[in-house]
Order: C-alpha cells, then structure tokens, then sequence
C-alpha cells in the first residue's frame, strides 16, 4: 500500500510539473523594462569569483532599493550566451536581479555598459538581439521610464509620451543614407526636427508607424518552460484581419516555412535549433497583396540536458518538500493517536471538527479524521483510534456517520433509547415520582 502511494504521489508531481500548458513565451525584453524583476540596478565590478561578482551599485534604474556593494550569483549560462560577456573588475554592467536568501541571483541577464552615466550609457554586450538591446538602452537613458516598444520586421521603435513613434534601430544613418545633407539650408527644418527628437542621445527618426496589423505568439505544446528559457515542443501563431491570406515564419531572418490557410500555426522542436536567445518573427501576406509585420519574439532555448538539469533543480526540491510534510503528518498523526483519552460509549455523538469524520474501513468505527494528516489523493491517511489499523481515511457524510454511531449499539447489543416528546417526557417523569419515598 505505501508503495502504491509513493508511486501515484511522484506520478501526480511530475505530471503537474510536464503538463502540456498554452503558456505564451515570454518576451524578455518586455519583463527587463516592466519590472519583471527584483530590482534593475547599474554598477561597477569590484572582484569576479567563479561563482559571481561583487558589485558597487551606482543607481536603481527601477524595482527595489539595493545595499551599496552586493554579492551577485551568475549562471553560465548568461556568459555562454554571449561571449563577450564576461566581466572583469572595473567595467559597468546593468543587472537584473533577483532576491535570494544570502545573495542575489541574475533574473534576466546582465548587460554591460559604458559608463555610469543613465542619460548617455551604452549597451556594449547583452543576451538579447541587436534591435532589443537598442530599446532596452533606450529604456535606460530615459531613466525606466519609456518602455513601449514595438517591432516592424527588424525596425525597432519607441512610441513617445505624447504619441508620436520614433526609430531606434538601426540607427538614422543605416537605415536611410538617401537623406539630403543636414548642412544644406533645404533641410535645416528637418535637422531641427530629428535634433529636437533625441533628448537622450539615441539617433531617432520620426516614424508614423502604428502597432503590427499582424501579431505572433508562442505557446509551449510539451517540454520545459521557465520565464524566458524553453525546451521542447513550441507553436509560433499568427493572427492577423480576415483577408489574411499566406503567413511566413522567420527564425533568425531564416525561413521556418509558410502556410497559406489558417489557423496559421508553425509547429517545432528546438532540439533542431542551436541553444541560446533567438529572434522569432512573422510576415504576413493579404489577398490584395499587403505585406504585415508581425511582433518579435526573442526566448531562449535550452538544450536537452539543460532542461533536464532545471527540471531535476525543481523536481527534487518539491518531492522532497512533499515527503517532508506527508512524515511530518504521519508522526504528528500517530503520536495523537497514541495519546488518545477513553473511547467514546458506542452511539455516542461526536463532534468531528474541521476535517470531518470517517468510518474505519477494519472495525467500522467512526472517528474524527486530524486536520495535520497526510493527504493522499482520495483521503487522509489516518491511524484509527479504536483498532490501531492505518487506512486512507476518506470523509463521510453526515448521515454515514450517524448510521455508524448506531450500529456501534447495535454491535454492543443495546438499542438506541427511542425520542421522546416533551409531553411522554413529563408523563413518565410523574410515573417515577410515584415510587419515590416521601
């Protein structure tokens, strides 16, 4: 029997754990500049260790305040990501962190940086694509205050404050070298327009884009899925207005495919896909012949035994925590039991409390089920107070439980005194009082 429960309890936990879940993909860039973290800090590197670095924080671009010199943990796996992104003492770097019990933890990466300097730092090296680092840059030197981002293709923009767009990736120079020269008298209102447009020293250019026509998700079919990093089966949807005819998918500028007739869903496993951050991306075609751009997704792939790894990370802890609490139960559970007073006359009512009472399944018995005792799926598991047996105890109803307490009277060979109304009460009480003495 404990086999049995040991096995359906590991079973019910790892079957939470894999479920197959429409969990959309997060994008990261999106929890970096919405506070999806501890706290988003600057600072300077003052020693490297294998497990970490310690930090002197400069200033809390948004989140929670910060001691001024912290001790921050760093997986691998964010150096691996992007080579040029170890650190060494002396270089500034932005951190998104999380809270840990002695330390703190990266949550989202960690980028490095210029200088220390919100308003005019650069992004120099980041887990994330070029576009994504050009508005996570721009989210800084605003001060965390301007994070309403979108993508058209590969183009990034900000949409400001008072409504207007403005392109920050690539910058004006790459993305338009047809401009007339900014010296000539002809396009000096234009100059005043593109300077007056970049207060926070990122090349800009006004566009009047409005938010893709065409939108793209991501949802995980089967495998890991944790924050940003994913492993396994995913889905790429698309969704776009009624004429949509044919959608393309792009995994890094790659090709993943087209379909021509919805729903438009490309399905893959990332196991055909090199590890790491990639950019995920739609183009969309109308049967009047309108191209749309979708959004960009940028989630991080996990090989296999990485998320192997992560799951066991999970695992392991939980299943030991629940074993933890059933022993805890259980020894609480026997030890009253042990302790328990006189048994109840047979028939006798019983208050039942919060857990309710069940029927022993070895004796019949009914008994007050312990509101600490393990749970195991269809019951606790009770030790009961009469005969000593361990059974899953499962709750009974009102009228079982009373149906039980008579049939202990029965069982002990008296019946239940029958109900009397007040008037056969006070009748029988004159009776008795003929025989009293006096």
């Amino acid at each position: 029997m404990r086999l049995r429960i040991i096995t359906l309890v590991l079973f019910l936990t790892t079957a939470m754990l894999w479920s197959v879940s429409p969990i959309c993909a997060a994008d990261v860039l999106h929890r970096l500049t919405h506070g999806d973290q501890y706290s988003l800090a600057l600072g300077t590197i003052t020693s490297v260790s294998d497990s970490g670095v310690m930090v002197e924080i400069a200033a809390i671009i948004s989140g929670e305040s910060l001691p001024d010199v912290i001790n921050v943990e760093i997986s691998g796996a964010f150096i691996e990501a992007v080579p040029a992104m170890s650190l060494a003492p002396g270089e500034y770097a932005v951190f998104s962190l999380n809270q840990g019990a002695e330390t703190y933890t990266v949550a989202w990466g960690f980028f490095k940086a210029s200088s220390l300097d919100i308003t005019t730092l650069e992004i120099l090296a980041g887990p994330l694509p070029e576009g994504d680092l050009a508005a996570f840059q721009w989210y800084i030197n605003s001060g965390g205050v301007e994070n309403d981002f979108y993508f058209i293709g590969t183009t990034a923009y900000v949409r400001r404050p008072d409504g207007t767009s403005l392109q920050i990736y690539p910058p004006l120079d790459e993305a338009d070298e047809s401009l007339p020269d900014a010296g000539t008298a002809a396009n000096e209102e234009e100059t005043a327009r593109a300077g007056a447009a970049t207060p926070l020293a990122a090349t800009a250019a006004i566009a009047q884009e409005s938010k893709p026509e065409l939108s793209l998700r991501l949802t995980r079919d089967f495998g890991y899925g944790m924050g940003g990093e994913l492993q396994g089966t995913l889905s790429l949807h698309a969704s776009g207005p009624d004429d949509l005819a044919r959608v393309e998918f792009f995994m890094d500028d790659e090709s993943m495919g087209e379909l021509t007739a919805a729903p438009f869903r490309r399905q893959f496993n990332t196991e055909n896909y090199p590890p790491g951050v990639h950019k995920l991306r739609a183009v969309g075609y109308t049967a009047e012949g309108r191209e749309l751009h979708s959004n960009v997704i940028t989630p991080k792939f996990l090989s296999k035994a990485e998320a192997d790894q992560k799951t066991t990370q999970i695992i392991v802890p939980l299943v030991g925590g629940i074993f933890g609490l059933m022993a805890l139960g259980f020894l609480l559970t026997f030890l009253t039991s042990r302790r328990r007073g006189p048994a109840p006359a047979p028939g006798t009512p019983r208050n039942y409390g919060l857990a309710g009472g069940a029927i022993c399944p070895k004796c019949g018995r009914p008994f007050a089920r312990h509101m600490w005792a393990p749970n195991l799926v269809t019951g606790k598991l009770e030790r009961c107070p009469y005969c000593g047996k361990w059974s899953i105890a499962m709750r009974a109803s009102p009228d079982m439980l009373a149906a039980a307490e008579a049939a202990e009277l029965t069982e002990a060979g008296e019946q239940p005194a029958p109900t009397l109304s007040e008037e056969e009460r006070l009748q029988r009480e004159l009776e008795n009082s003929r025989y009293q003495e006096g």
